[in-house]
């Protein structure tokens, strides 16, 4: 059958012990069970496999008619591997230092936004598990002479107790945030990172010059972090790349559940001093895709030019969080988001994965998509 509607979904997994397929499972299974209570129609399901094109080598595609010929062909970026144990306990320890001090200059710098970002008055001291409180703790652990040496034994089991995991889960889930969120080139890290970033946008690029018609960014947890450096590499690369130039038209929509952006923004950004003006000005320029920021003031004699043309700052993008899920929250720190609430029906902590099998989320972010006229 021939397609009359095509999309394609890229969809980006999140921090810890992750399988290959395992998001791609997770995804399809329940995106074709809330699709066939919508539509009452058969579903072909096919595994596409083309060996000569790693990039894109295993996806899924799903066929179906409603009444129109719809095909869906979902990826995923599984980066996993990448970063798996490429950061010890003890530089975990540090990262937590340096984010609680970025903590603290966001709260002293940003007052306005602190207070509406802080969870609501409703919750219990106790479901208040944010970084400000993490980082007092830590922060305390990491003035400690013998941890610029070598982490003792004793240490250890209070180190697990405060972040309520063993060492290998907390090397696995903070180990992945700690890893891509390094923007110091000088740590080893950082070459993880890159890789990290320039594999997802490879596979972005692929998927735009095979011209697909609508694609989709999804990301989950750390993977919308990813997802949205991804945009802002093609922010930055599509005057001067061919395929970003001619194709970029073909990006419909950035997906993003259980997302941590804001308290990347807030707590692990540079932090230049106001007086390095220059310096201020660049970074902005090359990492602030439709962030909110305030920029530096310049003599009256300077006039600046814009950097780049804002080809996607109208870029439809949705994210979904759940007042129950410590990592997410709405992104006020960006532009032009339309933050969901959504309910996934866990507990405080637990919901950080129940996007997968919510229905509502399939509903309102995925299925409007599907119906939208060609």
């Amino acid at each position: 059958m021939s397609a009359h509607k095509k999309f394609t979904f890229l969809i980006i997994h999140g921090m810890g012990e992750q399988q290959e397929f395992s998001t791609l499972d997770l995804f399809t299974r329940n995106l074709m069970n809330v699709l066939h209570a919508h539509t009452q129609t058969p579903i072909l399901l096919e595994h596409c496999h083309d060996p000569l094109h790693p990039v894109i080598e295993n996806f899924v595609r799903l066929t179906y008619s409603d009444p129109t010929p719809t095909q869906l062909d979902l990826h995923e970026y599984y980066w996993a591997p990448t970063s798996e144990r490429s950061i010890s306990f003890k530089e975990i320890i540090q990262w937590l230092i340096h984010a609680s001090k970025g903590a603290k200059h966001f709260y002293q710098t940003h007052q306005a936004l602190a207070a509406k970002y802080d969870w609501d008055s409703t919750l219990t001291t106790l479901d208040q598990l944010y970084l400000k409180e993490i980082g007092g703790v830590t922060e305390g652990v990491g003035s400690l002479p013998i941890l610029r040496q070598k982490l003792p034994h004793w240490l250890e089991p209070l180190l697990r107790l405060i972040m309520s995991n063993s060492e290998k889960l907390v090397v696995d889930y903070l180990g992945d945030v700690a890893t891509y969120t390094t923007t110091d080139k000088r740590l080893s890290q950082y070459a993880t990172r890159l890789e990290i970033l320039n594999g997802a946008i490879a596979k972005v690029r692929y998927l735009l010059e095979k011209d697909c018609e609508h694609l989709i960014l999804l990301g989950h947890s750390l993977g919308s972090v990813i997802a949205y450096d991804v945009l802002n590499g093609i922010h930055l690369a599509i005057q001067s790349d061919p395929v970003f130039k001619d194709h970029h038209h073909a990006l419909k929509k950035l997906i993003t559940f259980g997302s941590p952006l804001d308290k990347v923004a807030f707590f692990l950004s540079d932090q230049t001093p106001v007086t390095y003006s220059i310096k201020r000005w660049m970074i902005n320029n090359l990492l602030s895709y439709r962030q909110l920021h305030t920029p530096p003031t310049f003599p009256g004699f300077v006039q600046t030019t814009p950097f780049l043309e804002p080809i996607l700052e109208q870029l439809p993008w949705e994210n979904y969080w759940d007042p129950k899920d410590p990592i997410s929250g709405p992104l006020d720190y960006y532009t032009h988001v339309e933050n969901i609430q959504v309910d996934n029906g866990l507990s405080w902590g637990y919901a950080h994965s129940g996007y997968w099998t919510n229905n509502h989320f399939y509903n309102q972010a995925i299925i409007p998509l599907l119906d939208s006229p060609k």
